[in-house]
């Protein structure tokens, strides 16, 4: 607003300048007689000249100061543009992962053999479960899993145990791409508590329960940790997965 008021108050003296030159410089004035000077043409032309080329060089500056300043703003706007579609594609990426990993906790199975009554005697049933259940169940019984809790092979002899060890490990690396990632805090803060949530009712309940009663034996001796029959790459995936989401959201909520 400043400059607009400057440029308006410099045409404005230009114009009057280069209107009223001509009826002054034509006249004798005493100290000041330009009608002897020859053309009078000549002579205002060459007078005002100068102001005028004056005014138009003024003009030209704040010209080029305003295309400056427009080119700014333009380049602000494609660099935030660029910012926000960035943005985007790290959001698109992390709900892809976070997508996933709830996919394969709600889908996830279990099958366990009971023994039932009936007025004929006992027979053996096959009871399915799926997701938070299932989870419960197959935690339930994860101490059948492994004579050696750190023998690295346990996980291939057993599907399942594979599968929910890339499970957990994938909800890790969620973890980790939700908090370095550069996106708003409370996009940051709604996948946390969304995957605290999972955490808190469907994946630690049973890992608690199972852990406290399989570690009364106390630390191991080959590595220190309280892990029980818990194959050791499943309690430092667990265990990992509740710290982080703990840590992160503890210090989102700050």
């Amino acid at each position: 607003m400043k400059k607009t008021n400057q440029i308006k108050l410099l045409l404005l003296l230009g114009i009057l300048l280069v209107v009223l030159s001509p009826f002054f410089f034509t006249r004798s004035l005493g100290w000041l007689d330009f009608t002897q000077s020859g053309q009078i043409g000549d002579t205002t032309g060459g007078i005002t000249a100068p102001v005028v080329n004056l005014i138009g060089a003024i003009l030209v500056y704040y010209a080029l100061n305003a295309q400056i300043e427009a080119n700014r703003i333009i380049q602000e706007q494609i660099d935030d543009q660029k910012k926000d579609n960035d943005e985007t594609k790290r959001l698109k990426y992390i709900n892809t992962l976070f997508l996933n990993f709830k996919e394969d906790v709600d889908s996830f199975h279990y099958s366990e053999k009971v023994r039932l009554r009936n007025s004929t005697g006992a027979f053996e049933s096959i009871n399915n479960h799926q997701g938070g259940i299932a989870i419960s169940k197959f935690l339930d019984n994860i101490k059948f899993y492994a004579d050696d809790p750190h023998d690295e092979s346990t996980t291939h002899k057993y599907p399942q145990l594979r599968e929910f060890i890339g499970i957990i490990e994938l909800g890790n690396i969620l973890i980790d791409k939700i908090y370095t990632e550069k996106i708003k805090n409370e996009d940051k803060k709604f996948y946390f508590e969304y995957l605290k949530h999972y955490l808190d009712f469907k994946i630690w309940p049973m890992f608690g329960e199972v852990s406290k009663n399989l570690i009364k034996q106390g630390a191991c001796e080959q590595c220190g940790k309280a892990h029980g029959k818990i194959p050791v790459k499943l309690y430092d995936a667990m265990h990992n997965f509740k710290e982080s989401i703990d840590k992160h959201t503890e210090a989102l909520a700050a």
